[in-house]
C-alpha cells in the first residue's frame, strides 16, 4: 500500500526548500515483500529531491517512509512522480507530486524628490533626486537658513501652485512623507492649502506660518495604497498658492 496517492507543496519562492513530506510504503500482504527501487520520475524531476534508498523487504504488516522535497530551481509549476517498483501485484505504484514556484521579491526603493531644486545627498547620506514626476506647478528658491533641520537645501527650495506629481511606482502601500517649509510670506492666513494622495484628501486647509511659523521645517507622514502603478499626489491652493519642498515615497519595512 502507498499513502497518499499525491503530493501538492506549497507555492515556494525558487532558490528554497520545502519541509519534508513522507510518503508511506506498507507491505500489507502475508510475506515478505522486496521493494526493488523507488525514484523520481517524469519531465520536472529536478526540481524535486527523494530520501530513500533502495533495495529492501517489508515484512508483512511492516511501514516505512519515503521523504520527498520540493526544491524549485526555476519560477513555474512543477510535477513529477515517485515511482516504487516492488514484487508484488501490480509491481508499479506511482505517487504524483506537484509544486509551483515564483521568483523572490525584488526590494522596492524608496523614492526622494527635492522639489523645485537639483540633486541632493543628505546628512544621513540618502540620495535626493532633482525634481521630476511633476505636471505642474512653479518653483522658487530661498538661501535663509531654515530651522529644525540639519538639511537646509532641501527645504530652501520649492514647487508651488495648484500642482501635482505622478510618481511611478509598484503597486502597494508606501510611507508618504511630505516635507514643508514656509520660505516666501510673511504672515498667518497668506498661504493655505489642501494635500490629496491618491484620490484622497490627507491634509486640510495646511498654513504653515501658522503651524511652525517662517523658516522651519515641517515633515507630515501618511500611509498611502497604490493599485494603479502610479502615485498620484495633488496640492489645491486655497489662500495663495500650495507648496512642497519634497517627498519621499518609502516601500513597506
Amino acid at each position: 500500500t502507498v499513502q497518499p496517492a499525491a503530493v501538492a507543496f506549497a507555492t515556494l519562492t525558487t532558490g528554497s526548500t520545502s519541509t519534508p513530506v513522507n510518503v508511506a510504503l506498507g507491505n500489507s500482504g502475508n510475506a515478505p515483500l522486496l521493494v526493488r527501487s523507488v525514484a523520481l520520475a517524469g519531465a520536472d524531476t529536478i526540481q524535486f529531491r527523494l530520501a530513500q534508498a533502495a533495495p529492501y523487504w517489508l515484512n508483512p504488516g511492516q511501514t516505512t517512509t519515503v521523504s520527498t522535497t520540493f526544491a524549485p530551481s526555476a519560477a513555474g509549476s512543477f510535477a513529477a512522480q515517485i515511482r516504487i517498483l516492488a514484487d508484488a501485484p501490480g509491481g508499479t505504484q506511482t505517487v504524483a507530486i506537484a509544486g509551483s514556484a515564483v521568483p523572490p521579491a525584488v526590494p522596492v526603493a524608496a523614492v526622494r524628490l527635492n522639489c523645485g531644486g537639483g540633486a541632493y545627498t543628505d546628512s544621513l547620506s540618502r540620495v535626493w533626486a532633482a525634481d521630476a514626476f511633476f505636471t505642474t506647478g512653479k518653483t522658487y528658491k530661498t538661501t535663509a537658513a531654515i530651522s529644525g533641520t540639519v538639511d537646509d537645501p532641501l527645504y530652501q527650495t520649492e514647487r508651488n501652485g495648484t500642482l501635482a506629481y505622478r510618481i511611478p511606482v509598484s503597486n502597494g502601500t508606501y510611507g508618504l512623507v511630505l516635507h514643508f517649509a514656509e520660505i516666501y510670506v510673511t504672515n498667518i492666513a497668506k498661504r493655505v492649502f489642501d494635500v490629496s494622495a491618491e484620490g484622497v484628501q490627507i491634509i486640510n486647509d495646511l498654513d504653515l506660518w501658522a503651524a511652525v511659523g517662517r523658516y522651519v521645517a515641517l515633515t507630515q507622514r501618511f500611509d498611502v495604497t497604490v493599485a494603479d502603478g502610479q502615485l498620484d499626489l495633488s496640492l489645491v491652493s486655497v489662500v495663495n498658492r500650495a507648496k512642497l519642498s519634497a517627498i519621499e515615497v518609502l516601500p513597506p519595512a
